[in-house]
């Protein structure tokens, strides 16, 4: 790195060119250093909290990040427009886009992120790569080359070995990524993956690297200033991943020898300064767990979604040291400074459907709560009560930070947390972040990559709600449908559909037959109230669970409390049409009302004749027209949310007779999308 001799120059006025929690928590840090700051916003962001809570705010485009926060003249101008004199890119959107900050700085505005040409040579995982080889930064077996062929990547991807991985070229955060097993699955995977990619990143190229079955997902925050300074804030495990995203990411990595450490570190700031890196950056590894040796993986020239946990046990703020390199000012500590306090987790919740393959969820987030902030305990969310999650954005809703001692007190510390959260509206990965924490390999820090994959039984299982816990659905159920209202399947538009036991009243002691719907399982459920107490059944599957002389001890302000053979039980419920969301056992769970009970069952006894979309997003790719046959496992549609493909299957053999959609169309979650006449099957 050319010495530096240019003067420290303050930040006056910042815009942020990015939404959700981490524009707030810019502003949170701009305005403990009394820096002016500026949001942007779409216009499905208007009502935005960050929007809000800054010193001013623009309106930036439509909708669609093409349009809004990847539009660059626009944030450009936004910044001029303002009298910027600085802009931070968060993370995603336009954080690694070289021209970007190339176009920032041309207009002598201060862009907080590293040099264009770092950002470019790390945002190209095949120049990367061939960089840390000459930087003596370990690297794994693969192809990071030019040549893009189909001929040319099978044989090598032949010549590599599967299983192996296919990664876009461009970009991160799991999208473009495809682990193949065997050679006649490449062709297909090498599609999906360049067309994720193209669609995520505007570019299609690939990587192909030996895949490491047993991994762990380990990352070392660095931090560099513009006169040659650069050390390292210890690592991160991040390795709970679902479709290749993170979930759970925790600071200092479990069951790490400190000379492992100290080498990660070490090659960490070497990789930083191949680049002459300057701000705060990440090294990301593949740590192989049966050979002991980490890889380099990939460097993200920005900050990361889980910098919390840097922060929590290092007492640094990331964002000030952003603003402090973007001021020209050199750090004011050394690596000997730097020290471990304690144990950090962070939680990211989103909105997501666990049982269905973690797809997203969008809608309107009708309850939500979260657990008091404090000095151990730290909430980031973009958004509040009432505010909609978007299909064109990320599905996150908010991220969870503990900080404890030790990690024992710090898994503690973040099951209690994960308990106090509570949303309703949207499905939501919360009680599956309670599961993971629970199961035996993660709490002793035995863990590979792998673990939501291969423990998948045991956290579906603790999933399932109780017998208790479906009881409870029953009899608010029969609460709000009792038995003097002859039309029972309508479901109360109010609110708070609770009534108060003065006011409950019935003629008679008829018996109310219903059913509910448990992920798409049918529950047939039956209930009488005879004086003060209610008897029934509820039939699962062959399991018939019968009940009598339950007794109702609270039910208003959506709380129950029922007596069940003496034992007492609470729940506290939500009604949102066709779902009731329950609370229970520090579990939450939804259940659907069919509004017609009878076309319900009439659709149940006969085979599946629709193919439906399983999320809310946008048809991409439609495979084949109307009078195809189609095999079992082929895949009909490709549905884009939140820049993520999900494959519509064919679950059996079939003719498509009629399709219900367009290429390029948004459909909503269970629409059908085609009506199928399955073939030769049996029934």
């Amino acid at each position: 790195m050319a010495p530096n001799n240019s003067p420290i120059k303050p930040i006056k006025k910042v815009l942020i060119a990015n939404r959700g929690e981490i524009a707030r928590r810019i502003i949170r840090t701009a305005k403990k250093l009394n820096i002016g700051t500026i949001a942007v916003y779409s216009q499905a962001d208007q009502n935005s909290l960050w929007a809000s809570e800054a010193d001013s705010a623009v309106c930036i485009g439509e909708s669609s990040p093409s349009k809004s926060y990847l539009s660059i003249d626009k944030i450009i101008n936004a910044a001029k427009t303002t009298d910027a004199d600085a802009i931070h890119p968060g993370y995603g959107f336009l954080s690694e886009n070289e021209t970007f900050a190339t176009k920032v700085r041309e207009q002598g505005i201060v862009f907080l992120g590293p040099p264009a040409a770092a950002i470019q040579t790390m945002g190209s995982k095949s120049m990367a790569k061939k960089l840390m080889q000459q930087a003596n930064v370990p690297v794994l077996k693969g192809y990071h080359g030019d040549n893009q062929s189909l001929e040319y990547l099978l044989a090598t991807a032949a010549s590599i070995g599967f299983p192996l991985m296919i990664k876009a070229a461009s970009g991160g955060g799991g999208k473009g990524m495809r682990i193949v097993n065997k050679a006649s699955e490449f062709k297909e995977m090498l599609a999906s993956a360049k067309r994720e990619a193209k669609n995520a990143f505007g570019d299609d190229k690939v990587i192909i690297e030996r895949y490491v079955t047993n991994s762990r997902h380990i990352e070392v925050q660095i931090l560099a200033d513009n006169h040659g300074n650069c050390i390292h804030l210890y690592e991160r495990d991040c390795s709970i991943q679902r479709r290749h995203q993170k979930v759970l990411e925790e600071s200092p990595a479990p069951n790490i020898p400190s000379e492992l450490r100290e080498k990660l570190g070490v090659d960490a700031v070497k990789a930083a300064k191949a680049v002459d890196y300057t701000g705060v950056g990440t090294v990301e590894y593949i740590f192989d767990t049966d050979r002991h040796e980490h890889y380099f993986m990939e460097m993200n020239t920005r900050l990361q979604v889980e910098h919390p946990v840097t922060e929590m046990v290092t007492g640094l703020d990331l964002v000030e040291q952003q603003f402090r390199v973007g001021e020209n000012r050199k750090l004011d500590m050394l690596q000997s400074d730097i020290a471990l306090k304690g144990h950090a987790l962070e939680a990211r919740i989103y909105a997501e459907d666990p049982g269905n393959c973690f797809f997203p969820d969008s809608g309107t987030i009708c309850h939500f709560k979260t657990p008091a902030p404090g000095e151990c305990v730290r909430i980031e969310s973009g958004f509040k009560e009432n505010d909609q999650i978007s299909l064109f954005y990320d599905s996150m809703i908010a991220k969870l930070v503990v900080h404890a001692k030790d990690r024992e007190g710090c898994l503690a510390l973040m099951s209690q947390a994960l308990k106090e959260t509570e949303i309703v509206g949207l499905k939501n990965n919360v009680s599956f972040l309670q599961c993971l924490l629970s199961i035996k390999e993660y709490s002793e820090g035995n863990f590979t990559t792998g673990l939501v994959e291969s423990s998948e039984n045991e956290w579906r299982q603790q999933l399932q709600p109780t017998f208790d816990c479906l009881l409870h659905a029953v009899v608010y159920y029969y609460i709000c449908n009792h038995p003097d209202n002859n039309d029972w399947c309508l479901i109360p538009e109010s609110p708070n559909p609770w009534l108060t036991l003065s006011n409950f009243t019935t003629s008679g002691y008829q018996t109310l037959n219903f059913a509910l719907l448990l992920n798409n399982e049918t529950l047939n459920c039956s209930i009488q109230q005879t004086e003060n107490e209610f008897k029934g059944a509820i039939k699962k599957g062959k399991q018939i669970h019968a009940f009598q002389n339950v007794k109702i001890i609270h039910a208003k302000n959506n709380h129950l409390v029922l007596v069940n053979n003496g034992v007492q039980t609470r729940s506290k419920i939500f009604l949102k049409p066709p779902c009731i969301t329950i609370f229970h056992s520090d579990k939450q769970h939804s259940l659907k009302i069919p509004i017609i009970q009878n076309k319900l069952k009439e659709e149940n006894s006969h085979v599946q004749k629709a193919l439906h979309s399983p999320l809310t997003g946008k048809v991409t790719t439609i495979r084949y027209k109307e009078g195809d046959r189609v095999h079992k496992g082929n895949i009909v549609f490709v549905i884009e949310a939140m820049k993520m493909e999900h494959a519509v299957k064919a679950p059996f053999d079939c003719t498509l007779i009629k399709i219900h959609c367009v290429q390029n169309q948004v459909v909503l979650s269970d629409v059908k999308m085609a009506d199928v006449d399955p073939c030769n099957l049996k029934v």
